[in-house]
Formats: structure tokens, C-alpha cells, sequence
């Protein structure tokens, strides 16, 4: 590792204004280079405001993510029940009052306004978790508004998780107000997307979100709508949360450490795991969210390495997995404390810094892992042959390629692997550079083999080049 540490944030492309944002492939350019990491202003800090927030802005722009998908801020309703976390209670911010109103326990809306600010400022992109299946049953809308509410046969207003579901299908007052809210919300604030709990089961795309995205795009804004469940409606959405491994019908809180158990290679050319079966341009790998039982990583270079940060997929993960934080815990991530004092201790801070070069890495190399084509079965990944446990693989882009190569054993291993040439588009028979881009250390390719000593339940990164120039002697 270096002496002194990485600020990958340096890499992270810039904050730019809309009418500096294209439209590529229906999505704003800027979702390609997303890192979303995931969390709640209740539980990244002991007062849970969002001026105590701005620590984990910090935290984020040096690890190099540009995306935070902020849990509800929305009024916590009065019979919202409450959760422990850590020596604090806090509430389920799922449970709503009203969609229009902040909440005020988490600050002012100077205080929101000033965070996106802030965020914008390091060049991190702040989304909205936004709630479309109703509100809770002491809600002022259902006293003023009950003929926006599902009703059953004997006209009693029913909902799910103890709370009241909007009817968008048979009030028109209901979906205008609701779309307008959310739109309002955009505009004000200077938010740069929505996830959407729950849909696309909710309101369904052509009802709500269609229509959220125009009146944004007519207002000039170019944002980014994300759904909890697969949805092949990328009308409506970009991506989904869960883009790998979430089946309909068996709902996965996040994508199961799906290539560390399917073969990425195989799984990557024929769509396997994927909505739309692999046809859509932008998935997720849903390392964690807030609906995970406990953490992913645990400390597992491998895991965070091979399937999201180097994966042709967007990184998403619950705040935490970077450093280990709270491992021994237990219950839903959501309520989970965030414990900074963690990140301070040697071991955790090491691994930190090893995620670090890991995201640098990708960083550097944004032609090589912001590849998406259209139909992502045609991303830029070939299977590498090697002798080792796990499949390996390369990334490439011209005439340079980065080779992936993991070890899921206990202890050390030698890798040997075979550069895929015709895979990778890359003509052999000339002199090659190999470098190790985690260790800085760089050897001419002999022929179309080469050894690589591998860390246990980690990886190795090697950048494939030309030695030389074109038409150079």
C-alpha cells in the first residue's frame, strides 16, 4: 500500500450543471460513472441531522463514490414505531406522514438544501427514497383526501405494512398531486434522482414515474429513477436496486454474492441473473442496502473486488461494508449504527485502504469500466483461462486490458493465467507490459502466460499494454 493515502476522489468526474449533461441512451451521461453508497441521516451520526451528515460526504468523496441513495427524509409519522440502534431509539422512516413535508427531526429544509449543496460540491450526486404506496393511517390526507385511498368490497380503506395505500388507478387528484410532489421536490432541493420503494409493484411505470421524469426533463433536468425490483420498463427507470441475482417472485434484499457462486463470464453472456435477461444497458450489483440482514463484505477484498467494483455493473453498497463496521451486529442494516470510531482501528482502516485502490483503479481506467453497451450481454468482459479455483477475468478497451484474478482460498496462492487474445481484441506476437496494479510492479509478458501471487480471499489486478507506441521502433 502507499505511505500516504488515496483521495480517489480526485478521479471522480466533475459536478456539472443539466445543460452540461447529455442524454445517453435514455439516461443521463453521468449514470455510467455511478458509485452509490447507501444510508440514513438518522444513523450516520449520534444527532442524525443532516449538518452532522456532512462527515459522510467526506468519507465518500475519498473513497471516490458519486452517489448516495439517502433513506426516507420525509415526516415520520406520530404512531411510527421505533427501532434500536445502538443506545438510541429511532423510527422507521418507511412509515410516513406525508410525502410533502420533511422531516423536521433531521433539520430545516436549509439544512437539506445546504447538504446537496455540499454534496454537489464533491461532486456526489444525492438520491431521493421516495415512497409511492401510501402513508400512515393518522396521516392528515386520509382525514382531508379519503377517496385518494384503496378501498375493499365494503368501502374500508386498506393498505399494506399497516399503513394506507394511495389509489393511483382511480384518482386522478391523487396521481397529479403525487407526481407534482415529487417533481417539487427535484426542483427545489437540486436532487439528482429517486430510488422508488417497492416499484415497479406499486404504481406501476406508465402511471407515475414517466410522467415524473418528463415534467423534469421539460423543467431541464436530467435525473436518474431507480426501482427496488427488476422492472424492464427503462422507460421509467435506469436501473433497478437489486440488478443481479433479484428473481421475481423470491425477493433478495441484495444480490447474494450471485459470481461468487455462477461463473460471471458465462453469467455475463448470456444474461443470467438479470432482468430482461440481460438486455438492458445499466444493472446494480447490490453488494448490500439497507434491507440486508447483515453486512456482505466482512472484511472480504473478493467479494467487494470481483463482482461490483470491477464487474461491468454499478456499485452499490450499505454504508459500512468499506471498513467492516459493526460486523458483529445484527438485524436489518437499515437500523444499523454507523460507528466512525470503527474505521480508526488498524485492521479496519487497512482494509479501507486497500477498498480505496481497488475504486482507484476504476477510477483510472473510466474507459475500461464505463463500458455500457446497449444490450449489456455485449460488455467489454472475456473469461481469462487460468489454473486457479475461481473464473478470471479481463476488462478491455483498445489495445489494453485489466485482468481480474481471484483467490477464494484461505491462504496464498500462485495464479497462473492465459491472455485471451482474440477475447480481448488484442493481436499477440508483440512485446506486452504486465503491471500489478495494486503493488506498482511492472514485467514484460512473456509469451501468452504469466504467474501472479494472489493474498487469500482477495485478488489480483494486472494491466495488460503495449510496451511500446504505435509505430514506434
Amino acid at each position: 500500500m502507499n505511505a500516504k493515502p488515496l483521495d480517489v476522489g480526485q478521479l471522480v468526474p466533475p459536478f456539472l450543471p443539466d445543460n452540461l449533461v447529455n442524454w445517453e441512451a435514455g439516461s443521463p451521461d453521468w449514470a455510467k460513472t455511478l458509485v452509490i453508497a447507501n444510508w440514513r441521516i438518522e444513523t450516520v451520526s449520534k444527532a442524525g441531522t443532516f449538518r452532522e451528515a456532512e462527515q459522510a460526504l467526506d468519507h465518500f468523496q475519498e473513497m471516490g463514490v458519486n452517489g448516495v441513495w439517502l433513506n426516507p427524509v420525509f415526516q415520520h409519522a406520530a404512531d411510527a414505531p421505533f427501532y434500536p440502534c445502538g443506545d438510541r431509539m429511532v423510527r422507521n422512516g418507511y412509515y410516513q406522514e406525508d410525502p410533502s413535508l420533511l422531516c423536521a427531526d433531521l433539520g430545516t429544509e436549509k439544512d437539506y438544501e445546504e447538504f446537496i449543496k455540499q454534496a454537489h460540491k464533491r461532486n456526489i450526486r444525492v438520491f431521493l427514497d421516495a415512497i409511492p404506496h401510501g402513508v400512515s393511517k393518522v396521516s392528515r390526507l386520509v382525514s382531508e383526501h379519503p377517496d385518494w385511498f384503496k378501498k375493499d368490497e365494503n368501502g374500508e380503506l386498506i393498505g399494506t405494512w399497516s399503513m394506507l395505500d394511495f389509489d393511483f388507478e382511480r384518482s386522478e387528484e391523487c396521481r397529479q398531486w403525487y407526481i407534482q410532489t415529487t417533481v417539487d421536490w427535484i426542483l427545489k432541493f437540486g436532487l439528482d434522482g429517486i430510488r422508488c420503494d417497492v416499484e415497479p409493484f406499486v404504481s406501476g411505470p406508465e402511471r407515475i414515474w414517466r410522467e415524473v421524469r418528463r415534467r423534469c426533463e421539460n423543467a431541464g433536468r436530467k435525473i436518474v429513477l431507480f426501482s427496488e425490483h427488476p422492472s424492464d420498463e427503462r422507460g421509467a427507470f435506469d436501473f433497478e436496486q437489486i440488478g443481479v441475482g433479484n428473481v421475481p417472485g423470491d425477493y433478495a434484499a441484495d444480490s447474494r454474492n450471485y459470481y461468487m457462486e455462477h461463473n460471471i463470464a458465462e453469467a455475463t453472456r448470456s444474461g443470467s441473473g438479470l432482468s430482461g435477461g440481460g438486455r438492458h444497458r445499466l444493472y446494480t450489483f447490490a453488494v448490500s442496502d439497507h434491507d440486508s440482514a447483515d453486512y456482505t463484505v466482512k472484511g472480504s477484498l473478493l467479494r467487494f473486488g470481483y463482482q461490483a467494483i470491477f464487474a461491468p455493473l454499478i456499485p452499490l453498497f450499505h454504508i459500512g461494508e468499506e471498513w467492516n463496521n459493526d460486523k458483529a451486529g445484527s438485524g436489518a442494516l437499515y437500523c444499523r449504527e454507523i460507528r466512525w470510531e470503527e474505521l480508526q482501528l488498524q485492521e479496519n482502516r487497512t482494509f479501507f485502504e486497500a477498498v480505496k485502490k481497488l475504486m482507484w483503479i476504476r477510477r483510472s481506467y473510466p474507459e475500461i469500466f464505463q463500458f455500457f453497451p446497449e444490450d449489456h450481454r455485449q460488455v467489454n468482459l472475456a473469461a481469462v483461462p487460468s489454473d486457479g479455483p475461481m473464473q478470471a477475468y479481463a476488462r478491455y478497451k483498445g489495445k489494453t486490458a485489466i485482468l481480474i484474478v481471484p483467490n477464494p482460498s484461505d491462504g496464498e496462492r500462485d495464479v497462473t493465467c492465459r491472455i485471451p487474445w482474440p477475447d480481448i481484441g488484442i493481436e499477440p506476437g508483440k512485446s506486452y507490459m504486465l503491471t500489478d496494479l495494486i503493488h506498482g510492479e511492472s514485467r514484460t509478458l512473456e509469451g501468452d502466460y504469466f504467474t501472479l501471487k494472489v493474498a487469500p480471499d482477495a485478488l489480483g489486478v494486472i494491466k495488460l499494454e503495449p510496451m511500446y507506441a504505435e509505430g514506434a521502433d
